[in-house]
């Protein structure tokens, strides 16, 4: 019997291996400003710059347009136990921004472990209040299920989430609500067992993409319409998506990660050596090309788009503790290899499950964040460094939050440990063009810092706090 599985997953293997052809795409498009990062998605009445979904838009650029002061002080900060009283975990779920509302997710954990509720709050984004929340899984509806590491997105007055429904079958859902009320208004199932990436929103249309068994590596991308939640069309790919998809232009690209055969079939933790870029046309779904063989593991830290080029960054596993940390950027017309930066790792350093941040872009050039403490600052154009700054004298940095380039500046976050009773954070802004030091948190800011956003002159942050049980707590600076 396990023979007979055996030979069948092998030929189901070797049959995906052929999956997606290159085809030679059309060249053309006009060279973006490198002093503005277009941003399509972002359609609101005002002229605000909000932040609507991860890492800001479809092409997971990290850049706002909003003015931010250089001197930053709390204007109103919440907390989820004392203010609210509302209890849930969000791991690593983004703070979203949109049409004076600040928008967060969370699951309740009744015993620690299983899940009870996964809820969406809206705030005001002017003062902290509460202006709804609404229950999109749970007794009666979806249990358990998940949304760690899903942000939802903001778009055309409606809020959009993706999440994983673990029984009784492994599902994938998109849950639409009314953006002023939190009303459900469309829910969509797809089949997916999981996903660490998050709903993209772009163009009347919503992109959602997801595994089916972690250790068989196949995946599968879903295009629905946005307005009746019909799908467009659906692609079977080769490959786990572990990170967000993005758009440029009307080009949709995609990058999964596959396992060693060894951890196809034995279920061995052997992490991946290699990527996969897959581009297709986002009206039809018609594979533009595919770029095999990126060095590294592609997981949870997204790529981006920007300057006629895909940046990819990724993790080369070396060990449990041992890590090369790599960006890589692409022609995004066929895939082209242009440059890498890579930063090799030492021993004992944690590395999983990402060791270096979503690169942000603005002004001509790349910024991540490294698990040295460190952010870097590359041109957009060779991948040289153009500056390299310590964000504090902290050993950890919080890799899961991508640096916020605005007005002219870069704003990152480090803490102290992973999270846990006691750690504590710090907030940096520097100079984009030299790495100057232009604020910093003059207080250490106790908890975990999981989120920053820029949006309407603020700064906000979402924090995780230890303190006879795990809260979260939201604050606005400006």
């Amino acid at each position: 019997m396990k023979n007979s599985i055996f030979k069948k997953g092998l030929v189901i293997g070797i049959i995906l291996l052929f999956v997606g052809a290159s085809v030679v795409p059309s060249i053309g498009g006009n060279v973006e400003n490198k002093n503005e990062t277009p941003i399509r998605c972002s359609t609101f009445s005002s002229n605000t710059d909000w932040w609507p979904m991860f890492q800001h838009d479809e092409a997971n650029s990290c850049f706002s347009k909003s003015s931010i002061p250089n001197n930053l002080n709390i204007i109103w900060s919440k907390s989820f136990k004392d203010d609210l009283n509302i209890s849930f975990d969000s791991n690593f779920n983004s703070l979203l921004v949109a049409n004076n509302r600040v928008f967060v997710t969370g699951m309740d954990r009744t015993d620690g472990y299983s899940i009870s509720n996964i809820t969406i709050c809206a705030f005001n984004e002017s003062d902290g209040s509460l202006n709804w929340k609404q229950d999109i899984a749970g007794p009666g509806k979806f249990l358990p299920a998940v949304t760690d590491y899903n942000t939802p997105a903001v778009i055309n007055g409606k809020v959009f989430i993706q999440f994983t429904v673990l029984f009784p079958k492994f599902i994938g859902k998109i849950v639409e609500l009314e953006e002023t009320t939190g009303d459900i208004i469309l829910e969509k199932k797809y089949l997916s067992s999981g996903s660490w990436g998050s709903v993209v929103v772009t163009d009347n249309k919503i992109i959602a993409g997801g595994y089916f068994i972690h250790n068989f590596p196949i995946s599968r991308i879903s295009i629905f319409n946005e307005t009746n939640g019909k799908l467009i069309w659906r692609k079977l790919i080769f490959g786990l998506i572990e990170s967000t998809p993005i758009v440029s232009g009307n080009e949709l690209y995609v990058i999964t990660s596959r396992s060693a055969m060894i951890n196809i079939f034995s279920g061995l933790s052997i992490n991946s050596r290699k990527s996969t870029i897959f581009a297709f046309n986002l009206d039809n779904g018609k594979q533009l090309w595919i770029k095999k063989g990126i060095n590294g593991h592609v997981i949870y830290s997204s790529p981006t788009a920007a300057y006629e080029k895909i940046f990819v960054p990724s993790n080369l596993f070396k060990n449990d503790n041992s890590c090369d940390r790599r960006i890589t950027a692409y022609d995004k017309y066929d895939g082209t290899e242009i440059w890498y930066f890579q930063i090799n790792g030492s021993p004992n350093i944690w590395a999983f499950p990402t060791c270096i941040s979503s690169p942000s872009v603005g002004y001509g050039k790349i910024f991540v964040t490294d698990l040295d403490g460190s952010i870097i600052a590359l041109n957009e154009s060779d991948g040289t460094i153009i500056w390299k700054r310590k964000i504090c004298d902290f050993s950890f940095t919080n890799l899961f939050i991508s640096p916020i380039v605005a007005d002219k500046k870069v704003i990152v976050a480090a803490s102290d440990s992973s999270g846990g009773p006691g750690s504590q954070s710090k907030i940096c802004m520097f100079n984009e063009s030299n790495g100057e030091l232009i604020w910093e948190s003059s207080e250490t800011i106790l908890g975990y810092i999981e989120s920053l956003v820029v949006a309407n002159n603020k700064l906000f942050i979402k924090l995780k706090i230890w303190d006879e049980g795990s809260y979260y707590k939201i604050c606005a600076l400006g």
